[in-house]
């Protein structure tokens, strides 16, 4: 596999690999036991963790399910500084990037 970059997080694809790489290492899975459980490949979960691809919608649920996490935790995660949802809105606060 390549070296893995860093996602670029001014894009969401970028901020959902960060968010999803740290949720599924909390789960304590591997990028093998998400393709499984999900039905996609190794590689399309390297390339939602490095921020190339977002998954599609629909697989969201999935992802969540194999994360023993609700649908709604899985898209948006609230910031332990400000106490919001920062999807969109990492640029202006960047705490749980740096957890």
């Amino acid at each position: 596999m390549r070296a893995r970059k860093d996602p670029d997080t001014t894009t969401y694809s970028g901020r959902f690999a960060i968010r999803l790489r740290r949720l599924r290492e909390s789960a304590g899975l591997s990028l093998e036991q998400i393709a499984n459980l999900t039905g996609v490949t190794v590689t399309t979960c390297y390339r939602w963790e490095s921020g190339e691809n977002a998954p599609k919608p629909d697989l969201i649920p999935s992802i969540s399910q194999a994360l023993g996490l609700q649908t709604v935790q899985v898209l948006f995660e609230v910031c332990q500084l400000c106490r919001q949802r920062c999807v969109g809105e990492f640029p202006r606060c960047t705490y749980s990037l740096e957890r």
